[in-house]
């Protein structure tokens, strides 16, 4: 039977105690992590910008690639009626289309080549958040275990309580049994001496 000394408090102490590590380890990243923001706020925007020309760039190849696939169908003949098969037109569009993705590519090729700056600066940034989000998941891993513990040692509690309440209930049996054969034991004893 577990031993009835089980102490469920400590690991719900150690549990308190990583809350509140993790409660003030995330103020504390979230201030940090604002104050970067606000630090490197125009490196970050323009790489936002950059970002989302890539993105740009990127739709407009599919839009290219479409549309040559389209005007490819349309030559052969494999075009459905519905969508347009009018190839010379397709082929304009894919013609149109492709030059676009051409300017948007160099654009975006000409912003890469003035990143490199934003990006070399951005470098502390991207550190200390990397550092700060690894800091954060180490708190929480902890903050789980402490929890398991106390989940654990609540339960290891009451088992020994169970047990220590069994345990009271057995003697307590044994009691009113050696109470009882006593009494009998009594009682047989006076009817033999004929009380």
């Amino acid at each position: 039977p577990p031993s009835p000394c089980v102490c469920p408090w400590a690991p719900q102490v150690a549990l308190q105690r990583a809350e509140a590590a993790h409660a003030a380890a995330h103020a504390d990243v979230n201030a940090t992590l604002a104050a970067m923001d606000g630090r490197y706020a125009q490196d970050l925007g323009r790489m936002a910008r950059y970002d989302a020309l890539r993105e740009a760039a990127h739709e407009a190849d599919l839009r290219a690639e479409t549309a040559a696939a389209r005007a490819r169908a349309a030559r052969e003949g494999s075009l459905p009626p519905e969508e347009g098969a009018d190839a010379e037109a397709l082929e304009a569009v894919a013609v149109t289309a492709r030059a676009e993705a051409d300017r948007v590519r160099s654009v975006c090729l000409s912003q890469a080549v003035s990143m490199d700056a934003v990006f070399t600066n951005l470098v502390p940034y991207f550190v200390c958040r990397s550092v700060s989000e690894e800091r954060l998941a180490e708190l929480d891993r902890a903050k789980e275990r402490a929890r398991a513990d106390a989940r654990a040692a609540r339960r290891a509690y009451a088992a020994a309580m169970d047990a220590l309440e069994e345990l009271s209930l057995g003697i307590q049996r044994a009691k009113a049994a050696a109470r009882a054969a006593r009494a009998a034991g009594e009682a047989a004893e006076a009817a033999a001496r004929g009380e």
